[in-house]
């Protein structure tokens, strides 16, 4: 196949677009741009070697008028970048891992998962096994629901590597709204595994801060994963619903226009539930701030640090190859923080399931699981 319209006749399709770093006011517009066909297959036309506008559009077979729109605002959002008068280049890593690779990535994630599970979470089961009920709430006490999202949240603050990731702020880019973050993604495509990649597929921890803190002195975390039916994504972190779930736990009075359908939109999503005549807050609620949960639960024992040394360098050398030069550094410096990635977390959720230490969630549940609000009020 030539390079004409090659983008045309068999176009490529990306996973979501995930970020480190922060999330502004024109993520959701900017995330629904970048799930467009024809901006996905623009940014991997000039992944390996800058290009013009008009070689961009000849390899999609589109207008070039149409190519340079699409390519001023990624360039202005910082996806691409402009490195001569007229050539530009992506400006943000897309995994293309080939299946043999991916064989041996997944294997040594198996091997550590295990490792965690064996040597780390049955410390972190002993820390909350005697729970204070004045710090943490689990909707009717369950314990199982509780502990599915003390133990990703453990995986995700407790394993990570905070010299890598002061590294990495080095790479953020600034985007239009002001915010610093970067951004990667794979690309999809039809693979012949042992596994099944639908499970592991693109999954992120988020962290959000209500932007009117003065009035509502709460954050949210949450790990989306193949268990969950949260089918807004990283969205539903920067709604409204935790302004109006608030409200409803301090027993705050609030006037709004369409206040009713918020409330129903709770009952909907399950963040509210019904128990006879009674609602309860369905989703874990810590008094303690991120920071005390995480000064809070068990230090890495020695041996697990130890081999997460071990596993960025076989990672990283498995990907190298595959990742054009100028983004080494930063593909290194997201691949030194393996332990604490989503894909390892979402094998050690597989194997605590299949060990019997988590239970299955209820279909009640699968909105709010591994999710945790901060607030200094408990419902």
């Amino acid at each position: 196949m030539t390079e004409k319209g090659i983008y045309s006749i068999k176009p490529i399709k990306l996973a979501d677009i995930e970020y480190l770093g922060n999330l502004g006011t024109d993520a959701i517009q900017t995330d629904y741009i970048l799930s467009k066909l024809i901006t996905q297959n623009i940014l991997y036309s000039a992944y390996h070697k800058p290009l013009t506008i008009y070689e961009i559009a000849e390899k999609l077979s589109i207008d070039p008028f149409i190519a340079e729109e699409e390519v001023n605002f990624l360039e202005r959002n910082g996806f691409m970048e402009k490195i001569s008068a007229e050539k530009y280049q992506t400006n943000m890593y897309i995994a293309d891992i080939p299946d043999e690779s991916s064989e041996i990535m997944h294997a040594l994630y198996v091997k550590f998962a295990e490792n965690i599970c064996n040597s780390y979470i049955p410390l972190v089961f002993k820390q909350l096994k005697d729970y204070d009920p004045k710090k943490f709430y689990t909707p009717n006490n369950d314990f199982n629901f509780l502990m599915w999202a003390i133990s990703m949240f453990a995986c995700n603050k407790k394993i990570e590597n905070l010299e890598a990731d002061s590294k990495l702020n080095q790479h953020f880019v600034i985007r239009a709204d002001g915010t610093e973050n970067i951004a990667y993604t794979a690309l999809l495509k039809d693979f012949n595994n042992s596994f099944n990649k639908e499970i592991y597929k693109s999954y992120l921890a988020i962290e959000h801060e209500f932007e009117a803190e003065e009035l509502y002195p709460i954050k949210t975390w949450q790990f989306n994963t193949y268990y969950d039916n949260r089918l807004d994504g990283w969205g539903r972190s920067i709604s409204i619903d935790w302004a109006i779930l608030y409200n409803f736990m301090t027993n705050t009075e609030f006037n709004a226009f369409g206040i009713e359908e918020f409330f129903n939109d709770l009952y909907r999503k399950n963040i509210l539930c019904k128990n006879g005549k009674s609602t309860y807050v369905n989703m874990v609620v810590s008094a303690m701030s991120i920071n005390e949960i995480s000064d809070f639960l068990p230090p890495l024992p020695e041996d697990i640090i130890v081999q997460k040394n071990e596993l960025d360098k076989k990672i990283f050398e498995l990907v190298k190859s595959y990742c054009p030069e100028r983004l080494q550094e930063s593909c290194n410096l997201l691949y030194q923080n393996s332990l604490s990635h989503k894909t390892i977390k979402v094998r050690v959720l597989e194997q605590l399931l299949s060990k019997g230490i988590l239970q299955p969630i209820k279909d009640n549940q699968k909105h709010t699981v591994n999710m945790i609000l901060f607030s200094e009020k408990l419902p």
